[in-house]
């Protein structure tokens, strides 16, 4: 969903997917965009909060580690390689699972325009993986016309090109 600010998307994309039932909340902010992994960041914060009961199973809390350092004892070694950072995206998309398992209908992402590159490609790597797989589990993002960058207007194009998304 793309608009002005203030046109009402967050309204209208909230409403939505409250209807439907539980959704995770994925919540850009301003200045995230100057952070890597910022907005994910909040995203894992905020199921641990949401869920303080439930275990990860040690590798994944190993890579959510490197986001959010406080929810683990040991310290991974720095991503030197494509393969250190898949796993992180593995350990994200993990966490997804688990939250679709939890309930979750919908990934839902406000304000689009001021997520960092970093989560923004984490995103992408979800869409990708479980586009076709996950009938059950969508994905409602909100963003203001002409805000996001030209990459992302892209990566957009081609899902509604591909026929995975629509665009209001």
């Amino acid at each position: 969903i793309h608009g002005e600010p203030g046109s009402g998307k967050s309204r209208l994309m909230f409403d939505f997917v409250a209807s439907k039932g539980e959704y995770a909340l994925v919540e850009p902010r301003p200045g995230d965009e100057a952070v890597i992994y910022s907005t994910q960041a909040r995203t894992v914060r905020r199921f641990l909060e949401k869920f303080p009961d439930e275990v990860l199973e040690p590798w994944v809390r190993t890579e959510l580690s490197r986001l959010v350092p406080d929810i683990s004892t040991e310290s991974p070694p720095p991503m030197q390689s494509e393969t250190d950072k898949l796993r992180l995206f593995e350990a994200t998309a993990w966490l997804t699972l688990k939250h679709h398992a939890l309930g979750a209908n919908a990934v839902v992402m406000d304000d689009v325009q001021f997520a960092d590159a970093g989560s923004l490609e984490i995103g992408n790597f979800l869409v990708s993986k479980y586009a076709f797989t996950l009938d059950t589990l969508r994905s409602v993002n909100a963003y203001r016309t002409g805000e996001i960058s030209p990459q992302m207007d892209m990566t957009i194009q081609n899902l509604v090109n591909a026929g995975t998304a629509v665009l209001i």
